[in-house]
């Protein structure tokens, strides 16, 4: 289905109402330039030019869908109320750039609102081609137009509201938290300016619990208050998860009889993103047969669904995110070089939260905003318990080994246990002991480990004992199970086409009684 054409442009008093050449309504008579809808600009007490103009654009264009916004001005050829009033209308406009073509008439209207569209749809506020219309030619009977190619002057009052705009989204990627940490400063400002200029992916690397999840979201909200989205779309897959058919079914879709239990067709994340923002994290863990059907939708914009033969279509903004050094596994053969190269235009690497000691007072009273938002409730420290904590939380014996999510559940535990809803320092001594303690268990110490299988070593030989105690400490190391799992059986695992690694873990330890949760890292808890 072809994109429908938009007019969008101001009624102009003296130009629109004489006799004769009608700029606005001769936007309407060509023949290779036809529009759906129009959105006309005008003022309330121009009434009656209003109505003869909607009339005559309805006789000249019968399938137009013509509607008025009328706006009120106290000076229309007052540069900064043109500007106000213009980005007023064009923040409550729903733009549709994906089915929607649009024109901005520059003909009409005052200098001030003329030079204001014109700006709006250079910078891309106002996704629109400039369109000018022109009187015929002596001796001729049609009106003329053509499209203008943008060139911006530098104005320093408009230049100043732009800067404010590109303030406003660095504020969104930081989540609205101070802070002073250089290296983060800089790396929030350039995505700001790439997420407003390009469509190429994004990848964010760093450490567990930096926040690639939720720069990743604020990076798609910039985007979509900006209409650089075509669909309000944010569709988010974790990798780690999902292996083989399950997660090509996930991500691609499938159709009816694709594989056992494939009962239905069914439509993948990746299609539901078409249009707007596909988040994979930890992306290292896909696949070599994931990433190269990953990298063919990505240079193509297609892909072929489960046990499909006809190719799906969708265009979206990939960001991804990993912890691992995606370049080591290059060189280990576990992940493409082709689709390394496509991903990584644009890489950050978000710092650690103990390299950005500096940063927190500000997320801690963010922190505490958002206990405050969810629980109707606010929370305080008294003095002293926040120095207590300050200093303990920049000092060495603070690992922070889950970085922000660390520091966020700790917080949310002294809001807990705050008496009167302040956190005094009993609590926080109290809160410091029990970081203490989940940093000294991950990973698992070696000690709880072979106690474990000095435990059980009555029963079991001793090549069991030291197999089972080498096991233990790889599953105290990972998050999860499967994690766990994908490590332990890192070369079995590849000569299989599917593989459960949890099951056959879980089965393992069940031959010698062994609860794995009580070694999963402490870190989820």
């Amino acid at each position: 289905m072809s994109q429908k054409n938009v007019f969008i442009g101001f009624i102009g008093y003296v130009l629109d109402s004489r006799q004769g050449w009608k700029p606005t309504l001769s936007a309407f008579e060509f023949e290779d330039l036809k529009f759906a809808r129009a959105e006309l600009i005008t003022e309330k007490k121009w009434g009656k030019l209003n109505q003869e103009l909607l009339l005559a654009i309805k006789k000249a264009a019968p399938d137009c869908d013509v509607r008025l916004h009328e706006l009120s001005y106290s000076d229309p050829w007052d540069f900064e109320e043109a500007y106000e009033k213009f980005h007023h209308f064009i923040d409550g406009y729903k733009f549709n750039t994906k089915d929607e073509n649009y024109y901005f008439h520059m003909t009409t209207g005052t200098h001030a609102q003329k030079i204001v569209g014109f700006l709006f749809s250079f910078s891309g506020k106002l996704p629109a081609t400039v369109l000018q219309t022109a009187p015929p030619f002596e001796g001729q009977s049609r009106p003329r137009y053509f499209l203008v190619d943008p060139y911006i002057d530098r104005y320093e009052k408009i230049q100043n509201l732009f800067d404010r705009n590109f303030e406003t989204g660095q504020e969104l990627l930081r989540s609205g938290i101070e802070t002073k940490n250089h290296k983060f400063n800089t790396i929030i400002d350039q995505i700001c300016l790439v997420a407003s200029r390009s469509k190429d992916p994004i990848l964010l690397g760093g450490e567990t619990g930096t926040g690639k999840t939720a720069l990743a979201e604020r990076i798609y909200e910039w985007k979509l208050q900006n209409n650089l989205l075509h669909k309000n779309a944010f569709i988010a897959l974790n990798c780690a998860t999902l292996q083989g058919q399950m997660l090509q079914s996930a991500l691609f879709g499938h159709v009816k009889g694709a594989y056992t239990g494939a009962v239905s067709d069914r439509k993948g994340l990746m299609k539901a993103a078409d249009g707007g923002v596909l988040f994979l994290d930890e992306i290292g863990e896909l696949g070599l047969e994931e990433q190269s059907l990953l990298l063919h939708a990505l240079e193509g914009g297609r892909f072929y669904p489960l046990g499909s033969d006809k190719e799906e279509k969708s265009q979206f903004q990939l960001i991804a995110a990993t912890n691992k050094d995606l370049r080591k596994a290059v060189r280990e053969k576990k992940f493409r070089e082709d689709l390394l190269a496509r991903i990584d235009i644009w890489q950050y690497e978000l710092p650690p939260l103990r390299e950005r000691l500096e940063d927190f007072k500000g997320n801690i009273d963010f922190e505490l905003k958002t206990i405050e938002k969810t629980s109707r409730s606010k929370v305080r420290f008294s003095r002293d318990g926040f120095a207590r904590y300050l200093k303990f939380a920049e000092s060495s014996d603070a690992r922070w080994a889950a970085n922000f999510r660390d520091l966020s559940q700790s917080v949310r535990r002294m809001a807990t246990m705050a008496k009167d809803r302040e956190i005094s320092v009993d609590v926080v001594e109290s809160e410091i002991e029990v970081l203490k303690a989940r940093w000294g268990q991950s990973p698992v110490s070696s000690q709880s480990v072979s106690a474990k299988a000095a435990e059980l070593g009555r029963d079991i030989d001793l090549f069991d004992r030291l197999q089972l105690e080498a096991v233990l400490g790889v599953i105290g190391e990972h998050h999860n199970l499967a994690e766990a799992g994908r490590r332990l059986f890192e070369v079995s695992r590849s000569r299989h086409k599917t593989s459960n690694d949890s099951d056959r873990l879980k089965k393992y330890l069940e031959r010698f009684g062994v609860d794995w949760r009580q070694y999963i890292n402490r870190r989820n808890v």
